[in-house]
């Protein structure tokens, strides 16, 4: 929505769209479309290959997703949940609206190899809206407060794993430490120490594929105080040792 508003309806159901928000609709969608106001500006981009829809932003890159995405992904939404249409708020996101920008202006330029550069940039789009779903996940799926109270669990373990405590989570959100013990265990089947754990060979695993770090710094980086114990969980999460898995990147 360039300016102004668009009252559509989705699937029988009225939705408002904002300036600065994107509505992605996928193949199997029921739309219609409201008569625009005189000062509301609406870009409408039609994607003919069935391989772009709503799916592929949850696919990008899994390797660097963490906590609260696998949670979203496996405990709030139910099971065949199926998206056909995804509203993302893109009014703080100015390298998508410079994408946006040229490829309008290739669109209309009629110039050499104009329908590659457009497939281009809808790579690079897509890559970029794949970045704000991931930033966005609690806005997008609001639940009921337990669920909202996990996602809160998931970020402070995912901003301060490596030294992050129960007794220092219960402080910081304000609940008893056995209390958000056994939610945590409710909600993933997991326990506190088990996620914190996870959240560090997860961020382990980036590094080893994406720097030349010695294995020892980067475990000693991610908040594991014994080698041993990291090459062991390590092996048991990833099938093999961070030597192996760096040859193979």
């Amino acid at each position: 929505m360039y300016s102004g508003t668009s009252e559509q309806v989705i699937n029988g159901v009225p939705v408002t769209l904002k300036e600065g928000q994107l509505l992605l609709l996928d193949t199997n969608s029921q739309h219609e479309l409201l008569p625009l106001g005189q000062n509301d500006i609406l870009l409408n981009f039609l994607f003919k290959t069935k391989d772009i829809n709503i799916n592929l932003l949850k696919k990008i890159d899994n390797r660097s997703v963490g906590l609260t995405f696998n949670f979203l992904m496996n405990a709030i939404l139910e099971p065949g949940y199926n998206e056909t249409h995804l509203i993302l708020d893109l009014s703080r996101e100015p390298k998508i609206q410079v994408t946006l920008d040229q490829m309008i202006l290739e669109f209309y330029s009629n110039k050499h190899l104009g329908n590659e550069v457009m497939n281009a940039f809808s790579q690079v789009l897509f890559l970029q809206l794949s970045r704000v779903y991931h930033s966005q996940l609690i806005k997008i799926y609001q639940k009921d407060g337990q669920s909202n109270l996990m996602l809160r669990i998931l970020q402070q373990i995912e901003s301060n794993y490596k030294t992050l405590t129960l007794t220092q989570l219960g402080h910081e959100l304000g609940y008893n430490a056995n209390y958000l013990s056994n939610l945590i265990k409710q909600q993933t089947g997991n326990t506190f120490k088990k996620l914190v754990i996870d959240q560090r060979l997860h961020e382990a695993h980036n590094l080893v594929l994406s720097t030349r770090l010695t294995i020892e710094t980067i475990s000693e980086y991610v908040g594991f105080s014994n080698k041993t114990q990291f090459y062991k969980k390590y092996r048991e999460h990833f099938g093999d040792t961070p030597i192996n898995i760096r040859k193979q990147r």
